[in-house]
């Protein structure tokens, strides 16, 4: 129980992590369109063709790099959903086959019961009847 909490900590301690690096990108991202969209407006204003087209080339290997970034954050959670799915599956195969176990168990113990009842009423059969003979042999009435 415990060690499941634990490991539930370390699943949300992660995930938690994960978005505020998440953030962090995002923040810095932001700031290297905002520096790059400010460098594109100098350019136009005061250099010219050749300062956008750099700024654009500028802006373009930003845009190259955080669709490489985007990339490498869908593998992850790519990688992430399989890893749980994989234990989702394991663990419902484990209480599937604890179910099972628990039902032959039920089964075999109900079994062992009724042979035990049987067993204890033929028993009380046999002390009866023994008794009623010798009851009989002896010359005194049982009721019963």
């Amino acid at each position: 129980m415990a060690a499941a909490a634990a490991r539930e900590t370390a699943t949300r301690y992660s995930e938690l992590e994960e978005k505020h690096d998440a953030g962090v990108r995002h923040a810095a991202r932001a700031a290297e369109d905002a520096a790059a969209a400010a460098a594109a407006a100098a350019a136009r204003d005061t250099a010219g063709a050749a300062a956008a087209a750099e700024a654009r080339d500028e802006a373009a290997a930003a845009q190259s790099r955080r669709d490489a970034e985007h990339a490498a954050e869908c593998d992850t959670l790519h990688a992430r959903h399989s890893a749980l799915t994989t234990r989702a599956d394991a663990a419902e195969r484990l209480t599937e086959e604890t179910k099972a176990a628990a039902r032959v168990s039920l089964r075999e113990v109900k079994e062992q019961l009724a042979d035990a009842a049987a067993a204890a009423a033929a028993a009380a059969e046999e002390r009866h009847a023994a008794r009623a003979a010798a009851d009989a042999a002896a010359g005194t009435d049982v009721i019963g």
